[in-house]
């Protein structure tokens, strides 16, 4: 729809004096949190619930836009009358051309024009209050999701060998570590993310925790010669039926 309506800021304690907030035939959504995905007007105040109201256009008569308090604790006021009690949804009231409307401590005057702008309303490159999240965020907190699983894999891997090894977990020098292979991290995480083995697995795999081959026992020591004369060879178990340990102690 090519429907637009503007709200004017008339007096607030959180928005310029004078910005403009741009409603097209998607309406916008009022509330203190920020919402991904569709249109947002952002009042982030106490006195302004999480979901507080929305704007939607009635799709049947065109350009005519709506307003309902979807049951937030201090009310919407239109034109000086409050839309429903507290915690109450109100009914779709139509908003006209000078209406005015106020949530929380903002207060907007309602401006539709059939064609061009009055100069209250004209919009400028600075008086614009955005009612969509910067894209690039997005991306970065559609990433953080999956890197921070990642991150915390790679550290309940990391405390589950330390305590196979140990009993006792020292988490002030696991913290130590941590910060010493941050760096290294980012990098682990991402080849985490595209499915390789980040280096310190293959290192603990290839390296580190290698095997040491265990050295024959000297036959000429006092164990040996002792358990020769008991009848043990070299390379055979202990015990009478040879199915005990086979490594030197």
């Amino acid at each position: 729809s090519s429907a637009e309506m503007k709200l004017v800021v008339l007096d607030s304690e959180i928005l310029p004096l004078g910005s403009v907030v741009l409603v097209d035939g998607h309406g916008v959504s009022i509330g203190r949190d920020r919402v991904i995905g569709n249109p947002r007007l952002r009042l982030n105040e106490i006195v302004v619930s999480r979901f507080h109201a929305t704007i939607f256009e009635d799709v049947p008569l065109v350009d005519v836009f709506h307003i309902v308090d979807v049951g937030s604790m201090y009310g919407t006021s239109l034109n000086g009358q409050r839309l429903s009690e507290s915690k109450v949804s109100s009914s779709p009231t139509p908003l006209s051309h000078g209406d005015i409307l106020k949530v929380g401590s903002s207060q907007f005057q309602v401006h539709i024009h059939p064609q061009w702008p009055c100069d209250d309303c004209k919009v400028t490159s600075s008086n614009v209050i955005s009612t969509r999240h910067d894209e690039r965020r997005l991306k970065r907190a559609a990433l953080g999701e999956p890197e921070t699983r990642a991150r915390v894999a790679l550290a309940l891997r990391r405390e589950g060998e330390a305590s196979e090894s140990s009993g006792y977990i020292d988490r002030a020098a696991l913290r130590r570590k941590e910060e010493r292979t941050s760096a290294t991290d980012d990098v682990n995480v991402r080849e985490f993310l595209n499915g390789a083995q980040p280096d310190w697995e293959v290192r603990r795999r290839t390296g580190d925790e290698a095997s040491v081959p265990i050295p024959e026992a000297d036959p000429l020591n006092v164990g040996s010669r002792m358990l020769a004369k008991m009848g043990w060879a070299a390379g055979t178990g202990l015990g009478k039926d040879r199915s005990g340990r086979v490594d030197p102690v």
